[in-house]
């Protein structure tokens, strides 16, 4: 949990140079103090037990409040893109079927068959691209390729057999945000 929170953070402040370092940690500290208080009022019994999932839960919410400040940017498209990913396996989302699914809320980035309309297509295939190369370099989405170049990163999004991965722990907070949201993904995905 560690080690995904501090590249969240990393990723963060680069998408974000107007928030330093320290702002973004105290902001931590805040969201930490509230969490100590709200254990200091449980009872001595609950504040003893040391339940694995209650650690795996403090990680969780770690994560959850450096994702809330990157998720907090996002535009209505990426967090749509996120929410329908959140739904997959996180080694294998395939990102032409998040495609068809976030293209059925968010037209502008559907699928453009190139023969109707080139230019049309190419409006499509830009915009789909920004979104998964946002997702990319904020480390949301992970390509399972090593590739760096963002000529050829856009190729392989386009491929209708590209496939990204997706942590689990961010996963989970995206589906935890919105699970009306992420409910209706799962019924209309499976």
């Amino acid at each position: 949990g560690y080690t995904i929170a501090v590249e969240l953070a990393g990723r963060h402040l680069r998408a974000h140079p107007e928030e330093t370092a320290g702002e973004l940690l105290a902001k931590l500290r805040r969201a930490v103090l509230a969490e100590q208080a709200r254990q200091a009022a449980a009872s001595s019994a609950e504040l003893y037990r040391h339940d694995p999932a209650q650690v795996l839960g403090e990680h969780k919410g770690r994560i959850d409040f450096i994702l809330g400040e990157t998720l907090a940017r996002l535009t209505e498209v990426e967090v749509c893109v996120l929410e329908h990913a959140a739904q997959l396996a996180p080694d294998a989302v395939p990102l032409a079927w998040v495609r068809e699914l976030a293209g059925a809320e968010h037209p502008e980035i559907r699928p453009v068959p190139r023969d109707t309309d080139d230019a049309r297509h190419a409006e499509a295939e830009q915009r789909w691209s920004a979104v998964v190369l946002r997702l990319l370099a904020l480390r949301l989405l992970i390509m399972p390729q090593e590739e760096t170049a963002e000529a050829r990163i856009r190729e392989i999004i386009q491929s209708p057999l590209a496939h990204a991965r997706m942590h689990r722990l961010v996963q989970e907070v995206v589906r935890a945000r919105r699970p009306d949201k992420a409910r209706q993904a799962r019924e209309r995905t499976w």
